[in-house]
């Protein structure tokens, strides 16, 4: 439930950053909402990491790990597999920072598939360290910006109202397969419009209002 889809996630990036002659010397930093997201829930995860281990704390850092990788693999490349697929650059260049700075990080929980992924994503570039527990630890904020913080909030509340709307469609016996014209929200939920967009295409719904 943790290794399979960490492992395929980074396999995921690796075909496509391949198969669009993807360089990391073209990263870029993204203004995509799913990216941002992503890259909070990274320095979240890290520093989680970090503060147990120092307090040799292990079961709760092993728990924000398991968390990170679902919310990394069930969430961000679920949503973000077109971009990724098509070799848009901002997409693979968010996914690529997260899966080094992760296997950094992740290194003294799981050191194998730590260093698996590190050799994959660096492969023979010039300069980089032979082995991800030779490479120092991961930075990170240790407090979030208010921006961070919004986002972090604005992403929960659009999941929970896809759990929601999921349910309901279990509920009803409508698969996802089958497109809806729309649903009805709250209005003080005040969802912005790219959040919206991922609701939309995670319930396979037309509209929202």
């Amino acid at each position: 439930n943790v290794l399979n889809p960490l492992w395929n996630s980074a396999m995921f990036f690796f075909m496509y950053a391949q198969t669009n002659n993807w360089d990391e010397k073209n990263k870029v930093v993204s203004e995509n909402v799913l990216d941002k997201w992503v890259l909070v829930r990274l320095n979240q995860v890290i520093k989680d990491i970090s503060d147990n281990i120092i307090s040799y704390n292990i079961p709760p850092a092993v728990k924000s790990l398991e968390e990170f990788v679902d919310d990394l693999s069930r969430w961000y490349v679920r949503r973000s597999r077109d971009r990724i697929s098509t070799g848009d650059n901002e997409a693979l260049s968010t996914l690529y920072q997260v899966l080094i700075e992760f296997s950094k990080a992740s290194a003294p929980l799981i050191p194998f598939m730590s260093e698996n992924i590190y050799k994959f994503l660096q492969g023979d570039v010039d300069g980089e360290l032979d082995s991800v527990h030779l490479a120092d630890f991961p930075s990170f904020d240790e407090k979030l910006t208010e921006e961070s913080e919004e986002i972090l909030k604005k992403m929960k509340k659009a999941r929970d109202i896809v759990s929601q709307v999921l349910s309901i469609r279990v509920e009803k016996a409508l698969p996802v397969r089958q497109v809806l014209n729309s649903i009805a929200i709250l209005k003080e939920n005040n969802i912005p419009e790219e959040y919206k967009k991922l609701i939309l295409d995670e319930t396979n719904i037309k509209n929202i209002e």
